[in-house]
């Protein structure tokens, strides 16, 4: 009996012997990941800080498909990592943060014609229910508009009655329970960055970090080609897509869009006398266009996604230049 009491005290012993050693492994397997993905994210904030640098050394008055910054997605090799760096004005979309910062004074009800054609046109089945509902959401009043919507109309979810903080809160609002029928927009393929691959990110590059609230929160949006809660609040003439510049102005017909994109690939619109040689543009459609459209870019998203075990990681910040350090305004990872 000393002998089975024994043997069996030694298998229990190897039994967990055995257990610790394969949450050993697994513990170990946990934390290589997590040291690879931390890698990733390292390279990802490099070539963040990288793009920051193009942002800064780019000090032109305009800003346009010539700039060094609009060089569309370049692929760089990183430490060993394939990394995909885009830099993206805000002020090639839509200024949704200026609606929803004033939307009933002369240049809020513009914007809020424009905004209600650009949903038209991108395929919601209820475009003015979409303008109001979202006015209804932001604006501080319990008061309900023609096709708004108020307290009671969400069941037991109130109403933020303030700015939105995220694109993502737009899937609250019925009317908007629906992605854009629009592809990403297109744009021409801009001159080549000559020496990018070579260039390292400088160290004086500050960070100026928002407060946690804003970071990390997973506010990605199918909106977010189109629309922008960061911009200056008008929309860069030499940058927006073409469905966006049609949308400004119900009189902005197809010819002079058409004619703003074969004249700003060859230089950047900088005056609203430019604007006023466009064929179709008479001072009257220039006046109005003046109060929604600029001709340079302080806000931008730029993107960076790894591509290296253990999986594919993206950084996206959106950031704001000025006469001081580069600021964050918002940032997430995917």
């Amino acid at each position: 009996m000393v002998i089975l009491a024994v043997l069996a005290t030694l298998l229990v012993a190897l039994a967990v012997c055995a257990g610790l050693t394969g949450s050993g492994l697994e513990a170990q397997r946990l934390m290589d990941h997590a040291a690879a993905r931390e890698a990733n994210y390292m390279v990802a904030r490099s070539a963040i800080e990288l793009g920051m640098e193009v942002l800064r050394a780019d000090d032109n008055d305009t800003d346009g498909p010539q700039d060094p910054w609009a060089v569309g997605e370049v692929n760089l090799e990183w430490e060993g990592r394939q990394v995909a760096l885009r830099l993206v004005d805000e002020e090639s979309r839509f200024p949704l943060g200026r609606l929803q910062a004033a939307p009933d004074d002369e240049s809020g009800q513009l914007l809020a014609q424009a905004l209600e054609r650009l949903i038209r046109r991108a395929g919601l089945p209820d475009a003015p229910a979409a303008v109001q509902q979202l006015l209804d959401w932001v604006d501080p009043d319990p008061i309900r508009r023609p096709r708004g919507a108020e307290l009671g109309d969400y069941g037991q979810q109130p109403v933020k009655d303030g700015p939105l903080d995220s694109l993502a809160e737009l899937k609250v609002l019925p009317a908007w329970n629906q992605a854009p029928g629009l592809a990403a927009p297109k744009r021409p393929p801009p001159p080549q960055l000559e020496g990018l691959e070579e260039a390292q990110a400088s160290d004086e590059i500050r960070l100026v970090v928002p407060g946690p609230e804003t970071l990390g929160s997973g506010t990605s949006s199918e909106w977010s080609d189109w629309l922008s809660l960061h911009s200056n609040g008008k929309t860069n003439i030499n940058t927006a897509p073409p469905e966006l510049l049609s949308s400004l102005d119900p009189d902005l017909g197809q010819v002079a869009v058409d004619e703003i994109l074969r004249r700003r690939q060859q230089e950047a619109f900088a005056s609203g006398d430019d604007l006023r040689r466009v064929p179709g543009v008479d001072a009257d459609l220039a006046f109005r266009l003046e109060k929604v459209l600029g001709y340079h870019s302080d806000t931008f998203e730029i993107r960076a996604t790894v591509d290296h075990p253990p999986g594919s990681l993206t950084l996206k910040t959106v950031v704001r230049r000025g006469q001081g350090p580069m600021r964050v305004l918002w940032w997430e990872v995917q």
